[in-house]
């Protein structure tokens, strides 16, 4: 609904001025979910299939609001590529190191030019768009220790990396 969109956005931009809510130890597979709940009835509506590829990450600390935001920015960019339908799919995995989420569509993908001013702020493809989308979700990413790593191709679609370090 929109209350809840309204109440998220509220969310993710408390969390920009600081005001994290509470840490705890969550599953990026939580956090996406949480985010594909929210956009699941849009996806059917496009014809959008939606794939869960999870690969039982392991729990870290983070604000989870915060992080199913960036998820639902994401997920919210694919989606607005494949206005005649096509798949989501997002996949889990980790290692040593990290664990990360990457969302991939099948979309038109973008041009090297929009690739290169993706994470401006106020960079835009969207009429109604702010810009602050991807600048905020890297913003949050980085205050996590994380980052968010896209790759596209014209006509082949784009990928989307949410990436969390592991926290002993």
């Amino acid at each position: 609904s929109s209350k809840k969109l309204l109440h998220m956005l509220n969310d993710i931009l408390d969390f920009a001025k600081g005001e994290r809510g509470p840490i705890k130890d969550h599953t990026l597979e939580e956090a996406a979910e949480a985010a594909l709940s929210l956009v699941e009835t849009t996806c059917s509506k496009h014809g959008i299939a939606v794939k869960r590829l999870w690969g039982r990450t392991p729990t870290t600390k983070f604000h989870l609001r915060a992080i199913e935001g960036v998820f639902y920015n994401v997920f919210n960019n694919a989606i607005d590529a494949m206005p005649n339908g096509g798949s989501l799919a997002v996949k889990t995995a980790s290692n040593k190191k990290s664990f990360w989420a990457s969302v991939r569509d099948t979309g038109g993908g973008m041009s090297p030019e929009t690739l290169a001013r993706l994470s401006s702020p106020g960079f835009t493809t969207k009429e109604s768009g702010s810009g602050m989308g991807l600048y905020l979700s890297r913003q949050i990413l980085a205050e996590n220790g994380g980052e968010l790593d896209f790759e596209s191709q014209e006509g082949k679609g784009s990928r989307f990396t949410v990436i969390l370090p592991r926290r002993g």
